[in-house]
């Protein structure tokens, strides 16, 4: 049988189709763009009108190799500039292209777009239409830092053509995924709608903020297939809840910062956990596998919900903060009767009101009340007999 992954999103999900209504019939060479804006429509004539008619074609349109920066800063820019997929020459959106076109509404890029410059769309603040065509590679930093700022999220819209080839874009940064800006175009209105989409067998890893800043996002499938996810994958993300396949060996840097997670099941695969990997989640609770030998610098830093903490024996590090700010902590179980080498302040702006207390062996409570960094901690340290 064949084996189907999905993603689960509140009210909206990503739509994996050109951008109808924004397209029109294939048009000849010698017919003429009639343009929704005065403005774009001025500018690409003065700039590409060829023939000097006053009119801009087709054609001339698709012998455009790059746009430059000519709407650079184009505040009077108003209305829409969906004419611009008929500059079918053009295979990069440079730096800065559109920044600063604070009354640009709405775009639709060309569908031979491989690369999107960095701040291409920076503070578009009224920006609330996008498509991102299949052939789309890169996306360059802060290529929507500060666009839609000024749109209602829930007017938003986001076009993705293609969900696999989505999932191969490289993404400098969090604000160069325009999940954290647009809302994705809804199949239907209604809420908590679930929708089944194909992993690719030959896509093995999650790159670096795929899904960051996604907010409609509450839970995914992962299939068995994907055996890395990259650093910031769902930072910011309202994820909610996740099982890491069987073969991820290691949960980068930032992978889950400050999203909604709440519920993880971490496979016997996975030997160390990164740096704020987990920061600012609303886990309960956390066991560790016994794979798990190394949790790096602030690993669960900021989680306010965590409570319980089950350490394996095989755990031979704890990096600096780890556990810091987890302000809700009741208990931590330490099985290992060699007390793992841990950085400073693993537990660090804990309520000193709290009834907080570390669990160890029996026969091991005098190593950890003197062991480095676990001494800062002595009086909250009690034996325990594990079974």
């Amino acid at each position: 049988m064949k084996k189907i992954f999905y993603l689960s999103v509140l009210v909206t999900t990503l739509t994996l189709t050109s951008c109808e209504g924004n397209e029109s019939p294939a048009p000849t060479k010698n017919e003429y763009i009639e343009f929704s804006s005065t403005g774009f429509r001025e500018i690409c004539c003065l700039r590409w009108d060829a023939n000097g008619d006053g009119k801009l074609s087709y054609q001339e349109a698709s012998l455009v190799k790059s746009i430059g920066t000519t709407f650079y800063g184009c505040e009077y820019l108003e209305d829409t500039f969906h004419e611009f997929q008929y500059f079918t020459g053009i295979s990069s959106i440079p730096d800065n292209a559109f920044y600063g076109c604070t009354q640009l509404q709405g775009i639709t890029l060309p569908p031979q777009i491989t690369h999107i410059g960095k701040k291409a769309f920076a503070e578009c603040h009224r920006l609330g239409g996008l498509n991102i065509p299949s052939n789309v590679k890169s996306i360059g930093a802060n290529a929507f830092s500060n666009a839609g700022s000024k749109r209602n999220y829930d007017k938003t819209s986001l076009k993705i053509e293609s969900f696999s080839d989505w999932l191969q874009i490289d993404f400098a940064g969090k604000e160069a995924n325009p999940l954290s800006v647009f809302r994705c175009t809804a199949l239907n209105t209604v809420n908590s709608i679930l929708r089944e989409w194909h992993f690719p067998q030959d896509i093995t890893k999650l790159k670096a903020y795929v899904f960051c800043g996604y907010k409609d996002l509450i839970r995914i499938e992962v299939p068995d297939h994907i055996t890395q996810i990259d650093a910031a994958a769902f930072a910011d993300s309202g994820l909610i809840e996740i099982n890491i396949p069987e073969g991820v060996t290691y949960i980068a840097s930032n992978v889950f910062i400050n999203s909604n997670l709440s519920k993880v099941t971490i496979p016997n695969s996975v030997i160390s956990i990164g740096e704020c990997a987990f920061s600012g989640c609303k886990l309960s609770s956390i066991k560790f596998p016994n794979s798990v030998t190394k949790i790096e610098t602030c690993a669960f830093s900021g989680c306010q919900s965590l409570r319980t903490i089950e350490i394996s024996e095989y755990i031979t590090y704890i990096g600096n903060g780890a556990f810091s700010s987890c302000r809700q902590l009741e208990t931590v179980y330490c099985r290992s009767t060699t007390p793992p080498e841990v950085g400073w302040a693993i537990f660090n702006d804990i309520s000193l009101a709290s009834d907080f207390k570390i669990y160890v062996p029996t026969t091991s409570v005098e190593a950890y009340k003197n062991a480095s960094g676990w001494r800062d901690y002595a009086w909250r340290i009690v034996g325990y007999d594990f079974e």
